[in-house]
């Protein structure tokens, strides 16, 4: 029987989140699109809607988290995550553009 490889600590934490998201749904009653969506989330995203608590003394738990779903990816594109780098502008330096594409570096 092999073994199976080790988890990064990153797949560890997404590991739990999943879990974590998963329980949330089950605890929660909300319809299958807000449920998805919710799974569809960056884990980041994700992990804050969890952090504003529970749903069950919703009137409606759905439009409740869709709502707060909206609010967090506002915030987010309002704080520019998520939105890719804008291309190098005519002045930009040379050497500077290099580094850019040497290391793949992004916006963030």
């Amino acid at each position: 029987v092999a073994a199976l490889p080790a988890m990064t600590p990153e797949e560890v934490l997404a590991s739990q989140l999943m879990t974590e998201v998963e329980a949330f749904l089950q605890q929660n009653p909300v319809d299958a699109s807000a449920g998805e969506r919710l799974r569809q989330m960056p884990q980041d995203l994700q992990r804050r809607v969890l952090d504003k608590g529970d749903l069950r003394q919703a009137r409606n738990p759905s439009a409740v988290l869709q709502a707060r779903m909206n609010e967090l990816e506002g915030q987010s594109m309002k704080e520019g995550l998520g939105l890719p780098a804008p291309p190098p502008g005519e002045d930009g330096h040379p050497g500077v553009e290099a580094l850019i594409a040497t290391y793949n570096l992004d916006a963030r």
